[in-house]
Order: C-alpha cells, then sequence, then structure tokens
C-alpha cells in the first residue's frame, strides 16, 4: 500500500523557478513540498549559469593579465591546470546550492527526493527507487526544466561529443574545440576555450551569431571574437560527425570538413515535458505548456514556471514566474509581463540587450530614434584598457520614452539594469539625462548615449 500524504502545494523540479516558488509560497503561509530528482538548483546552478560564469572570470582573469605585458611584467601561465578549473568552478555551484537548500529549510518548504508525475489535477505520484508515495494537493506547479536538444545529426553520440549540460564531465581541455550553434551558450564556451588557449571554431546554420538580437551590435560582436582568434562559419550546418581514432571529423554542407578533438552541441533546449502525466491534464504547444500571465495552465489549479513554458528560457525569468505562481497558489492575483527582459551574453566583452532591437522598434513605431556613445569615450573604459563596444539606445522621437538599448562593454550585465528599470518606469531620455551618475564608471556610458540623443 503507497504512502499518502496531504499538502497545500507541491512543486516538481527545484530549479530557479522551482526554488523560487517553493520559498515565496511557503513564505505567505503555505505547506509546501518541493520534488527534485537530481540537485536543488537545476541546470543553472550545477551546469549552467553559475560553473559557467565562473570559468569566464577566471579566463577573463588570464586575458586582462596578459596585458602586463605592456607594462614589461612577465606572467607564467605555464601551470594552467584545467581540471583544477572545472573543480573549482563545481565548488562555486556548491556553495551557491548550499544557500539555496538553506533558504529552502528556513522557509519551511519539505524538499522530497525522487521524480514527480501527476496522477491527476489533485494528487502526484513521487517514486524514489522503489518507493512510492502519493501526494494529495490543492495546487501544483511544474518546473521541470528543459534539456539540451540533439539536432538530427548522424554520429551526434560519438565519444568527444557533449552537450552544455555534459561538458562539465569532461576535465580535459581541448585543443581544438568544435562548437556548433552560436547563440548565448555557444559563444560563452568559446570564450571559455580560447581564453585558455584552445582553437574554437563555430559553427551556425543562420546568417549570423545570437541571430534574434540586434544585427549592429551581433556584427560587432562577431568582429571581436574574430579578432581573438574564433573562428566563426555561418550560413553552414553540419551532415555527419564521424570519429577516426582521436579526432572528431565534421562534414559540412558544402562538402568541407572541420576536424577536432571535442564538439559541442549547443543548439538549444527543450522542455521537460515527458513522462508528468500532463497529457489528459493541460493544454500543450508543441512539448511547452501553455500558460496565462498568472502562470496558471488550462486546468486551474495547476501551475507551470521556467522553461517548461518556452516563453525565454532564462533563469531570471523562471525565478519572476516562480515568485508570480508561487504569490498567486495562495489566493494573490499578480501577473508577469514579459516586454521587460534583460537578455546577456557573458562573452569577453560582455553584451546585454533589453527591449526592442532597432529593427523591431521601426516595425512597431513610428519617430524611432537612435543614439550610440563608444566604449573608447568612456573614462573608467580606458582605466581598465578596455575600448572594443558600444552603448546603443532606441526611443521614440515624439514621446521621448526608451523602447530599448543594447551594450557591450565590461559588466554588460550590470549595467542594462539601469535601463531595465527605466523601461519598466516608462522613463524619458531627460528623466535619464537628470540623473547623475559617478565618474569615472561606465554607467556613464548610458548618460553620454542618451546626451546623443
Amino acid at each position: 500500500m503507497k504512502k499518502i500524504i496531504q499538502t497545500d502545494v507541491t512543486i516538481i523540479g527545484g530549479g530557479p523557478g522551482g526554488y523560487m516558488a517553493a520559498s515565496r509560497a511557503s513564505q505567505l503561509g503555505a505547506n509546501v513540498k518541493l520534488i527534485e530528482k537530481d540537485l536543488i538548483g537545476g541546470v543553472c546552478v550545477n551546469r549552467g549559469c553559475i560553473p559557467t560564469k565562473t570559468l569566464i572570470h577566471i579566463g577573463q582573469t588570464l586575458l586582462d593579465s596578459s596585458q602586463l605585458k605592456n607594462y614589461n611584467i612577465g606572467l607564467d601561465d605555464s601551470e594552467l591546470d584545467f581540471s583544477k578549473m572545472m573543480q573549482y568552478a563545481e565548488k562555486v555551484a556548491g556553495e551557491i546550492r548550499f544557500q539555496i537548500e538553506e533558504m529552502l529549510r528556513v522557509s519551511g518548504v519539505e524538499v522530497l527526493k525522487g521524480t514527480g508525475r501527476l496522477v491527476d489535477n489533485k494528487t502526484v505520484l513521487l517514486t524514489n527507487n522503489h518507493n512510492e508515495t502519493l501526494i494529495e494537493t490543492k495546487k501544483i506547479i511544474i518546473a521541470t526544466g528543459a534539456s539540451p536538444w540533439i539536432p538530427p545529426i548522424t554520429g551526434s553520440d560519438n565519444d568527444g561529443v557533449f552537450t552544455s549540460d555534459s561538458l562539465f564531465k569532461n576535465y580535459r581541455k581541448p585543443n581544438r574545440l568544435i562548437i556548433i550553434g552560436a547563440g548565448p551558450i555557444g559563444l560563452e564556451w568559446a570564450t571559455i576555450f580560447r581564453s585558455l588557449g584552445s582553437e574554437v571554431t563555430i559553427i551556425e546554420m543562420m546568417p549570423d551569431i545570437l541571430p534574434r538580437e540586434d544585427e549592429e551590435v551581433t556584427l560587432y560582436l562577431r568582429n571581436i571574437l574574430e579578432e581573438q582568434g574564433i573562428n566563426i562559419l555561418t550560413d553552414t550546418s553540419v551532415n555527419e560527425i564521424s570519429r577516426i581514432n582521436n579526432e572528431l571529423i565534421l562534414n559540412l554542407e558544402d562538402e568541407e570538413e572541420v576536424k577536432g578533438d571535442l564538439v559541442l552541441i549547443a543548439t538549444g533546449r527543450s522542455p521537460n515535458t515527458k513522462e508528468l502525466g500532463l497529457e489528459k491534464l493541460v493544454e500543450m504547444n508543441r512539448g511547452s505548456i501553455i500558460v496565462d500571465d498568472h502562470m496558471r495552465t488550462t486546468t486551474e489549479n495547476i501551475y507551470a514556471v521556467g522553461d517548461v513554458v518556452g516563453k525565454s528560457m532564462l533563469a531570471h525569468v523562471a525565478m519572476h514566474e516562480g515568485r508570480v505562481a508561487g504569490e498567486n497558489v495562495t489566493g494573490r492575483d499578480v501577473s508577469i509581463k514579459y516586454e521587460i527582459i534583460p537578455r546577456c551574453v557573458f562573452t569577453y566583452p560582455e553584451v546585454a540587450f533589453i527591449g526592442y532591437s532597432e529593427d523591431e522598434a521601426e516595425e512597431e513605431h513610428d519617430d524611432v530614434g537612435t543614439a550610440q556613445t563608444p566604449l573608447r569615450a568612456n573614462g573608467r573604459a580606458l582605466t581598465l584598457g578596455q575600448k572594443n563596444g558600444f552603448m546603443k539606445i532606441i526611443f521614440n522621437k515624439k514621446t521621448r520614452e526608451l523602447l530599448g538599448a543594447q551594450i557591450i562593454a565590461p559588466h554588460a550585465s550590470e549595467l542594462i539594469g539601469e535601463m531595465s528599470l527605466g523601461l519598466k518606469l516608462n522613463v524619458k531620455v531627460e528623466d535619464i539625462i537628470k540623473t547623475i551618475h559617478a565618474h569615472p564608471t561606465l554607467s556613464e556610458l548610458i548618460w553620454e548615449a542618451v546626451l546623443r540623443a
């Protein structure tokens, strides 16, 4: 006979959306059970955002240190140990995971290890090894995340072919790395390995990198990456991956070949919605769960957040979706707006986007204006030895309201926060002009750009 327990809210998945929903609902008085089959924190904490940014920081430190030769200061990097770098990245991830686990504990959330499957709209079956427990629950939140999508390429299962999830099992630095896909994940791993001295080739089937973003910005970024020694092939598809001894050979559609000793497939992610028992309970679209702006599915007491809803596969979006769902399952009435989402790529330098691109703005609005300021005109950037980059704003010339912004600069992921708040509050160009920015700082890039507007 199966064990039966009762609760107010059951959440399946302990990634950013799941743990945020669990914490918020529990803070508001709900009894919450959080089911996680692997590690708390999900891909972001354990195999994505946190460990990759740790590696990027190490790589950037090496690149920054290489500038010391300009001051006749030598640097010996002959003892660089890639396996220790990976261990350190895992250590940082573990520290963040511990903090999340503590937050859940303090919030009163009970974490249950195992897999969850919906029996009906008020019952979840928890399976842990051979033990099964029925959870009778008032509300359910699905937060099972996403997994790497692997295109139908012959030979993609060869040894030495990795996804962004499995790459952390590799402790060997490749001499020649080939990356399939020029989205944020592919570009960030290219940055990591190039900074460590690997030869890096990126293959992208679309006309350019970051194909959904502002064309002027992505072309500029591509030039920077190519100057760093990253080889980028666009409008190109991979037909087959073969392995001869320790060498991987990629046959491209134009009958060319690219050779390397490690291949990373970074072609996007697909929602984890299989084997959850959702088919007869909620409406879905191409594997994603359909939700409204309250994160409700088509079944009133079932909610979904994060990558499974396919809105925007970003951890910070999942967190806000989790907050919204966590509040709504406790009787509140809050919604989420997706128009203002910062999108950051941690290359070197970083690039960040928010709101409309120039082309998008011109399609939706009349009297669109743009203004730019180059990084080389910023005093703080020059003190950092950085000249490649710029700040670009999109605005309505009649109303003077901000419509979007793009930044290529050191710490662009931090700078975009000011533009996010500006768009949220519908500020006008003059509002930012009247705001005093400290000097010398990179934030003056924003002020200098709006002055040019």
